[in-house]
């Protein structure tokens, strides 16, 4: 006895056509659109606009013209070309046989790297003479240095830092946990008696840079800072830090390898260069040759 799915599946042989929905056993069907055809519908099965096909190359990305994109070597320079241009582009604005990282010589900088390195090499003169260079000076900056003197003893330096953010000062509206707690020395005109300050107690941010960090100590200390307004080195303040006990002596940013101070860039990070117990120097004026 024939049942009801058999009968079901003799009628699901064949197809109807789209065109004139008679059954055709052997249709010509699209595979995309499913679209079916009998035999004498061929020639519309063949010109048929597949909706499916129609409906890829609307959504389809356009290849890339190649022919208008730079050329490789724009993307990978030629740095023997760029470097030979630089070396006589030093050689015209400073005079002489001076090439880029060569040693002997001065090595060839643009002028504002220029006036950094010697106002930060003679700021840091200043402050050595200050600090180390005289013996009246020495005392003083023994005096100073007293807190790197415990340092070695992690208990000392503890009890330190406890009475250092006790008497901290610095703006309200760094939270404590942004904080960082150094003291800060400022370093007037060098002829004068009493031209180094006594240290000052206060908090910066750690997500400041070393710019923000100067106006922020100047103005607690009440100290004139002139930097963004003249251009005169005798009239501008340059940052340092104290290298701290058992501190690698490396080149800071502008260049200088000293085994007690590091000069800090403005353009730098407290995050990277500040540390809780750092001492800090502000030092006034770089200009006058020291003899």
């Amino acid at each position: 006895m024939t049942t009801i799915h058999e009968e079901q599946g003799i009628m699901d042989i064949g197809k109807h056509c789209s065109v004139c929905h008679r059954l055709d056993f052997l249709p010509f069907t699209c595979p995309k659109c499913h679209m079916s055809f009998c035999g004498e519908h061929r020639a519309d099965f063949n010109s048929h606009k597949c909706i499916v096909e129609m409906n890829l190359k609307k959504n389809r990305i356009p290849p890339v013209n190649t022919r208008n994109l730079p050329p490789a070597s724009s993307l990978f320079p030629d740095l023997d070309k760029l470097r030979e241009k630089a070396n006589e582009r030093a050689k015209r604005q400073n005079g002489g046989d001076h090439v880029l990282g060569s040693e002997g010589g001065n090595k060839y900088r643009d002028d504002s790297t220029n006036r950094a390195l010697s106002s930060a090499e003679h700021a840091l003169s200043r402050l050595k003479v200050l600090l180390g260079g005289k013996k009246e000076a020495a005392n003083r900056g023994a005096k100073l240095s007293i807190l790197h003197r415990f340092s070695s003893k992690s208990t000392l330096q503890i009890v330190e830092l406890a009475k250092l953010k006790k008497a901290a000062k610095g703006d309200p509206k760094v939270s404590s946990t942004q904080r960082i707690y150094i003291w800060c020395v400022y370093v007037e005109d060098f002829q004068k008696s009493n031209s180094v300050s006594e240290k000052t107690e206060l908090w910066v941010s750690k997500a400041w840079p070393i710019g923000r960090m100067l106006d922020s100590c100047t103005e607690q200390m009440k100290v004139k800072n002139l930097n963004n307004r003249v251009t005169d080195k005798s009239q501008r303040l340059t940052v340092f830090r104290k290298r701290r006990p058992n501190e690698r002596a490396s080149n800071d940013a502008a260049g200088i390898s000293d085994a007690e101070f590091v000069y800090l860039s403005t353009a730098g990070r407290v995050s990277k260069e500040i540390r809780d117990n750092d001492v800090i120097y502000l030092v006034r004026g770089a200009k006058r040759e020291l003899k």
